[in-house]
């Protein structure tokens, strides 16, 4: 017997050795045709990018005035007048001094594909960094934030991953907000020379291990165990494929994240092995390893669809500008159905600001208030007054500032308005948070996401609903009387403004919208030279609690709350000290005979409530007499 069981033993040896050597095991085949075919495969379509660094000498900087339409970098037309910085006249570790009317340019030798930035400057300062293809309109790159090295006077900071869509041959460096000095010593810019698809290394690596344990089969002494780890390979192939293809697809390209990934499906593999006996454990863990698998898979693939029809629409950035459509969306992401150059030099042009409220939300071209204001001018007034629908969804004052010093001159207005919403002064601190690099906020985040989220799921009726009950059954929670910080605006409502006594919301009125109107009327005023009209538009939960009935946004806020109207009252004590004329659309609403104003199932207007601000701010605007026309409404 014991010799029997000998023979038995050595006659499965042999048939091991010979069916590893032949490629079989059990009569199956162990051809790991996932990872040896499939990877590669993928990684041929999905491919990467391979960064590469290239530092700037100061020597190669040239030292421009800012142009006199914007106080921003340059957006289109060349510098009046140029100053060859020599590195050789100031050390490394002061840097370029700039002055706050400067910007540095740089021009490379050829088109670069800029992937990233490292720039090195005067601590505490933040400084906008652009780039252009032909050296006459240059585009945001990055926004560096004013971040502060203790041990130097000057402090490196780094951008994060920039897709400009195509190659940069000029960069320009321009002061944005500090103390007043400037000081730039250096800047490293991160790009892409060429393509390199990963089935570049992916067939080296999994063909070559492979080819390893075939050679190592043919020794004796190792025969047995590259059998063993030929046979598991092939026994878990899906699963080494399935960690593999993972990385590749989702990006998770860094040493460590692919060993994590490596790790998981080999601890799987050996965790099967282990309770191959016991069904029900084997089942659990496939279950348990599935969800963990896809659930992060699944959750990208929903918000790269989202990303992808967000950006149909949206330029994926801070600003998230429109996207030209060739009907309503002009080149300038302005809803305006022409281009500059069809303004003629005879006509008065009053050009508005505002977010979604001035845009139209769910109103069609011809309904939104500034092309009703259009309308009711026409035939009124001395000279044709055509008038600019800049608004867009989800805008604020820091942003309409920036469209402003961007195109605003292009289009040579004679008025401009901006019209003001109760979301303005949240998303001003949020949006600047943003900018500086001081928020986690991101791309998609200064867009509402989440309601485009139920949209494209089909399921915005259901979280409309949802938000309706809990608006009615909730109790606001931010009643108060610790002053907020910072932290406490940015992450608490968004409709803050309206949550909290003036006592406490008053610092942050004053440091994001305040600050920022101001400059927008310092800008219009010094290199427009036109005159600006502030117009602040009341929601229908601080009048009425009849409009909106099935708002979807009722969540948000308390209807008729006690400081509800706490933004009007702020604006009725400043109005006499503001340099520009302030008109609140309050009376107006809450004096109104039509009903309704607005949507019945959504905070904006509807086209009566529009017909009635473009009539208010008609009436203010002739009475300050700051139109061509005459008459009243």
């Amino acid at each position: 017997m014991r010799r029997a069981a000998e023979c038995g033993v050595r006659a499965r040896r042999l048939q091991d050795q010979c069916s590893a050597r032949r490629g079989t095991a059990g009569g199956r085949r162990t051809h790991p045709w996932a990872t040896l075919v499939l990877v590669p495969a993928v990684a041929i379509a999905a491919g990467t990018r391979c960064e590469w660094t290239q530092a700037l000498n100061t020597s190669d900087f040239v030292l421009r005035p800012r142009h006199e339409a914007g106080g921003m970098a340059p957006t289109s037309g060349p510098a009046a007048a140029t100053d060859t910085v020599a590195s050789s006249d100031r050390s490394s570790r002061e840097g370029i001094a700039v002055a706050a009317d400067q910007v540095l340019e740089i021009t490379f030798p050829q088109p670069l594909a800029v992937t990233g930035v490292a720039l090195q400057a005067e601590c505490g300062d933040a400084y906008l960094i652009t780039g252009s293809s032909d050296g006459t309109r240059f585009e945001e790159l990055w926004l560096a934030p004013p971040t502060c090295d203790q041990m130097s006077d000057l402090s490196m900071r780094r951008s994060g991953y920039i897709h400009t869509g195509r190659s940069v041959r000029s960069i320009r460096i321009a002061p944005y907000l500090g103390k007043g000095s400037y000081a730039v010593a250096s800047l490293t810019v991160f790009h892409a020379a060429h393509t390199l698809p990963l089935s570049v290394v992916a067939p080296i690596v999994v063909w070559g291990l492979w080819l390893v344990c075939m050679a190592l089969s043919r020794h004796a002494s190792l025969g047995s165990l590259s059998g063993r780890v030929r046979r598991a390979w092939s026994r878990h192939d899906v699963w080494i494929a399935a960690a593999a293809l993972y990385v590749v697809l989702f990006h998770l390209g860094s040493p460590a994240g692919f060993g994590a990934v490596a790790f998981a499906g080999l601890a799987a593999c050996a965790a099967w092995v282990h309770v191959v006996a016991a069904r029900r454990s084997v089942a659990l863990l496939i279950a348990t390893l599935a969800l963990a698998a896809l659930w992060p898979a699944a959750e990208h693939l929903l918000n790269r669809a989202v990303q992808r029809r967000v950006a149909n629409i949206y330029d994926l950035t801070v600003d998230h500008r429109m996207r030209p459509d060739g009907s309503e969306i002009n080149a300038d992401g302005l809803r305006f159905r022409g281009t500059a150059d069809d303004l003629s030099a005879d006509d008065y042009v009053v050009f508005i600001l505002g977010d979604s409220f001035t845009f139209g939300g769910h109103l069609s071209y011809e309904e939104a208030y500034p092309y009703v204001l259009e309308r009711l001018l026409s035939g009124r007034c001395t000279r044709r007054v055509r008038v600019v629908n800049a608004g867009w969804v989800s805008s604020s004052p820091l942003l309409g500032l920036r469209l402003l010093r961007d195109i605003g001159a292009k289009y040579r207005p004679d008025l401009l308005v901006y019209t003001l919403d109760m979301t303005d002064f949240h998303d001003d601190l949020r949006y600047e948070e943003e900018l500086l690099g001081r928020s986690a906020g991101g791309e998609l985040h200064s867009i509402p996401l989440g309601q485009f989220v139920l949209r494209f799921v089909g399921l915005e009726q259901w979280g409309a609903r949802w938000n309706r009950w809990y608006g009615v059954h909730r109790r606001p929670t931010t009643r108060d009387d610790r002053q907020p910080t910072r932290d406490d605006i940015l992450n608490g409502a968004r409709f803050f403004i309206t949550q909290r006594p003036l006592a406490q919301s008053r610092p942050w009125i004053e440091a994001g919208v305040m600050r920022n109107l101001q400059a927008m009327f310092d800008l219009a005023r010094d290199q427009l030279g036109i005159p600006m009209v502030l117009v602040i538009a009341p929601r229908a939960y601080q009048y009425s609690d009849r409009e909106s009935p099935r708002n979807w946004e009722a969540m948000a806020y308390e209807t008729l709350g006690p400081y509800a109207l706490e933004p009007f009252r702020y604006f009725a004590e400043v109005a006499p000290r503001l340099p520009y004329p302030a008109l609140s659309l309050l009376p107006a609403f809450q004096q109104a005979t039509q009903f309704p104003l607005f949507l019945e199932d959504d905070p904006h207007w509807n086209a009566e409530g529009a017909r009635l601000t473009a009539r208010t701010v008609a009436a203010f605007l002739i009475e300050r007499g700051l139109l061509p026309c005459a008459g009243g409404f």
